[in-house]
């Protein structure tokens, strides 16, 4: 039915991004970070009421991690919450969306499940932003039951375990 074609889809999309990561994957540095979360478009979705986003912090947090694609400058960061526990955030631009998009974030989810010591990995887009929840429905995110609110804007709590995404 419908949810094998699913599965089938998710799988050769993984089995795609596995093939092309080594050549458009990399670790980010701050300022490629700051790049990425500063585009038009994008800080917005990050911090509406935010000027410019200053992430010299982040790689000082242990364990967090920002992986990078070479092309399209397209940024996904982990944010290191426990051990094997990381929480995703994404830094997409315009040229990083749709089907390219789900490439690029599944080589780097792949590269975080086999190499990033990751066995969840977790996310909380705003309820109104539903091309965000959609995307990390199609990457295998699924909602917790869980939300919170944050300066008015509710956030729905998803995850995507190891086990379920079977790195390829």
């Amino acid at each position: 039915g419908g949810r094998h074609r699913v599965q089938q889809c998710r799988q050769v999309e993984k089995e795609n991004a596995q093939e092309n990561a080594p050549q458009m994957i990399e670790y980010a540095s701050t300022a490629q970070i700051e790049q990425a979360v500063n585009m038009p478009g994008i800080r917005g979705a990050f911090y509406p009421c935010a000027g410019y986003l200053d992430f010299s912090k982040f790689h000082r947090r242990p364990g967090n991690i920002a992986l990078r694609d070479r092309e399209t400058g397209a940024v996904m960061l982990f944010a290191r919450h426990a051990p094997h526990v990381y929480e995703a955030h994404f830094a997409f631009p315009q040229s990083a969306r749709g089907k390219k998009g789900i490439e690029i974030a599944t080589a780097m989810i792949n590269e975080m499940f086999a190499s990033g010591g990751a066995c969840v990995i977790t996310g909380a887009p705003p309820r109104d932003n539903h091309a965000v929840r959609i995307f990390g429905y199609r990457l295998g995110f699924r909602p917790t039951g869980a939300f919170f609110v944050l300066d008015g804007v509710e956030y729905i709590k998803y995850e995507l375990r190891k086990h379920q995404w079977v790195v390829s």
